[in-house]
Order: structure tokens, then sequence, then C-alpha cells
């Protein structure tokens, strides 16, 4: 393989991986707007463990907050299990293991 052949072929690589790149970040970007956005409407989410041990993203309907907390209307059942730290490791159907809490 020429010299040239291997810049052009490595400059492709760069360009394509820079490609990627964007359209991950512009695609997180997005979901962080409508996130935004379903909260300012009065909508947020949660995350929960069901049963099977597996993650569920729930749509809330707010009533309002409390200083930092949301005072949930709908959404939300007794019982259910809310994933309250390292939410961002996590998405829905990933299977996680309930830590116990004090």
């Amino acid at each position: 393989m020429r010299l040239l052949d291997r810049y052009v072929l490595v400059e492709f690589v760069k360009l394509l991986l820079l490609s990627l790149f964007a359209f991950v970040v512009i695609f997180a970007i997005v979901d962080l707007f409508e996130k935004i956005q379903d909260f300012m409407d009065g909508h947020a989410s949660a995350l929960v463990v069901g049963s099977d041990g597996k993650v569920a993203a729930r749509k809330l309907q707010l009533a309002g907050t409390h200083g930092d907390r949301w005072i949930v209307e709908s959404g939300l059942e007794d019982g259910d299990r809310v994933i309250v730290g390292g939410a961002q490791r996590v998405q829905p159907g990933a299977a996680v293991q309930v830590a116990q809490t004090n």
C-alpha cells in the first residue's frame, strides 16, 4: 500500500469517527432538551426496578415541588423501587441488582 493511500485511509477513518462522535453528541443534546421540556411541562420521569430485576422508565405527573423534592401526582405506585443513585449509568431494560439501604 502506497504512503498516499495509507494517508487517505487514515484521514477517512478520522472523519468517520468524528462524524460518529458528532452524531452521539447531538443525540445526547436532543435527549436532554426533550427531558427539560417534559419537566417544564410538568412531566418528569423516574427509573424503577421491576419484580424481574429490570429497569423501567415511568413518566410522572408532578403536582409541584417542595424545595428540591417533587410532589408526584401520578406515575408511581406503592412499593415501586425507584432508582435514586446512579440512574445515569442504567437504561430501561437493563438488569440490575437492588442494594439495600438503611
